[in-house]
């Protein structure tokens, strides 16, 4: 089963974006904030995708985005934006969050990319 670490920052967003992900049989381990997230990259563990959430501050989120492919370079990351000329140029993928079909079909082929 392939690993997801979800970060982010909105608890009803984070929520409903899991429940999406575990119905695709996924395994995935959600965290509030960077400074979890930066803790748990850095520890052994190891994930076939990181998805950043869109809720935070976007000079946040790129600083995440750029602190994780600086620090696991072989993992990709996903970017969920508010709209479509949004985005986190480090960033793998770059996904609307309110187009599910295609950010989960994008959650696949980062998978397949990805580390675990």
């Amino acid at each position: 089963m392939k690993r997801i670490l979800q970060i982010g920052y909105d608890a009803a967003q984070l929520r409903s974006i899991r429940e999406l992900l575990k119905s695709g049989q996924y395994n995935v381990l959600t965290v509030r904030g960077n400074t979890v997230a930066a803790r748990l990259s850095l520890s052994n563990q190891k994930f076939s995708l990181v998805i950043i959430g869109q809720t935070d501050e976007s000079w946040m989120r790129r600083a995440m985005v750029g602190w994780l492919k600086s620090e696991k370079p072989a993992t990709p990351v996903m970017a969920l934006n508010s709209d479509p000329t949004e985005s986190v140029p480090q960033a793998d993928y770059n996904c609307v969050m309110d187009e599910s079909n295609n950010w989960l079909s994008a959650v696949g082929q980062a998978c397949l990319a990805g580390a675990v």
